[in-house]
């Protein structure tokens, strides 16, 4: 009767010891330097085409990422001072951007929500993320080149 009662308490221990443990990591949720490498690349946004039919582009560098329509007027968003953190299986990606010096040299906040499927690429605001998510996604899709 002793053993049994011995092996009914170390199983109960041994259940408090490892919810409590398990609770702890689950709540767990940092922010990280850089981009993440599973959203660097140089992509596309095909189905955008100006009156000089170039095509805007987006490059995710590790410490930064750029946002550019090179042909006639070099417009260009620099996003550097990256942090990010990873929501389920969103990237929220904040930053300081810095406009072109021919429109403005002043910086700014980014909030931005990213993510990756296949080749494809999706961005987002992030208060609209908390809005809506993906689900009802009206923005433009990137394609990765290389």
């Amino acid at each position: 009767m002793k053993k049994f009662v011995a092996g009914i308490l170390l199983v109960i221990c041994t259940l408090i010891v490892t919810l409590g443990l398990s609770v702890n990591d689950s709540q767990a949720s940092t922010w990280h330097k850089g981009t993440p490498k599973a959203l660097r690349g140089f992509y596309s946004y095909e189905q955008l085409h100006n009156a000089h039919g170039t095509v805007p582009i987006i490059q995710l560098k590790k410490s930064s990422y750029l946002i550019a329509e090179l042909y006639p007027y070099q417009n260009t968003i620099n996003v550097t001072s990256i942090r990010y953190k990873k929501v389920g299986k969103y990237y929220r990606l904040v930053g300081k951007a810095y406009l072109s010096e021919q429109i403005l040299h002043q910086a700014c906040k980014v909030d931005q929500v990213f993510y990756k499927s296949g080749k494809n690429l999706k961005n987002t605001s992030y208060s609209s993320f908390k809005k809506q998510r993906f689900s009802k996604y009206k923005g433009n899709i990137a394609t990765l080149i290389s």
